[in-house]
């Protein structure tokens, strides 16, 4: 089996490039829309053709790549039957297996975090009849489990049976690779390891010390992090109901940009870094330095939803880096 570990450092995303071989195939888990020709690059080097994406649930902290990938590779989208999205794609039930080469993936229906939510338990028919690890998606994290966001303590309900009836049966070495680490919006107290196991999970993840439903329930709802801005703008636009969009950025004179913020609704996002606008900067303009932790996200939360971005920088460069992190949260209007 062929395995990678894809981490967004910037984001905390995790995505997973899994093939056989012998059968010189492949498929991506959990794409990002930031890593596309990654991928890509990753699999030629490897002798693999990209045949399948798969996508643990609905994402509601980036855009996914998923339909940007399969323009490329031509792969078919596979998601869970329950899934609202509206784009071409394949569906999945728990119990299925995706097949490639050697390596099983066995669907395992997790709702909780999302209604569509699963993970893929991973066997190499190459090593051993076990499963060896299994992809957790947003699910189970190292050190933290996932937001019930979308459906509250109802949800948090389900998550609780989720764990209990799939994930907390597998044994003990069973590894763990989840679709966030460290600097996700998607956790509360993830760890900055990137894997784990079920066992070690099992004695020291603080979400899973609850001894009763209602009490994980109790312990999940409290004190949770409100939801990003764009949080339903980005569930729009992975689920096809609002389009994706590509920015096409040109330069704007001072006048021009002068003008449009003087009418109304465009903003001017400056990526310098905070010395330096503190010596002098536009009147009004946000300051999201482009080497700031989570710019992406940053500006997410601080720019008006939909409002038209004008980027102001020293450093060509810095265009190309900002384009693609505003691109991962749904920020088009460029």
């Amino acid at each position: 089996m062929i395995f990678h570990q894809l981490l967004n450092e910037e984001s905390g995303c995790l995505s997973y490039l899994i093939g056989c071989g012998e059968a010189g195939r492949a498929v991506v888990v959990d794409p990002g829309r930031d890593r596309v020709d990654e991928y890509v690059r990753l699999a030629r080097k490897k002798g693999l053709r990209i045949t399948q994406i798969v996508e643990t649930h609905t994402h509601a902290d980036h855009i996914s790549g998923n339909r940007d990938l399969a323009a490329v590779t031509k792969a078919s989208i596979a998601l869970h039957r329950s899934t609202k999205a509206v784009f071409e794609h394949a569906t999945v039930q728990d119990g299925d297996e995706i097949v490639v080469g050697n390596v099983v993936l066995k669907v395992l229906h997790t709702p909780g975090h999302t209604p569509d939510s699963l993970c893929l338990l991973v066997t190499d028919g190459a090593r051993a009849s076990e499963p060896w690890f299994v992809l957790t998606g947003d699910t189970m994290f190292i050190g933290d489990v996932g937001r019930p966001d979308l459906g509250g303590a109802e949800a948090a309900g389900q998550l609780w049976e989720s764990l209990q009836s799939s994930l907390l049966r597998l044994d003990d070495t069973v590894e763990i690779y989840p679709a966030h680490g460290a600097g996700s919006l998607c956790g509360r107290a993830m760890s900055s390891k990137t894997a784990s196991t079920i066992g070690f999970e099992r004695r020291f993840n603080p979400a899973l010390r609850a001894r009763s439903k209602a009490e994980f329930v109790d312990l999940l709802m409290a004190g949770l992090p409100p939801k990003p801005p764009s949080f339903q703008t980005i569930v729009g636009k992975n689920l096809g109901t609002l389009p994706l969009e590509l920015p096409k950025p040109r330069p704007y004179t001072a006048r021009e940009a002068w003008e449009a913020v003087s009418a109304g609704g465009a903003c001017v996002l400056d990526l310098r870094d905070p010395a330096t606008y503190g010596d002098g900067h536009v009147p009004g303009a946000l300051n999201v330095w482009i080497e700031s932790p989570q710019f992406g996200d940053r500006v997410g939360w601080f720019a008006t939803d939909g409002a038209p971005l004008i980027l102001l920088t020293h450093t060509p460069s810095d265009i190309d880096r900002a384009l693609r992190a505003l691109a991962r949260v749904g920020v088009d209007q460029v």
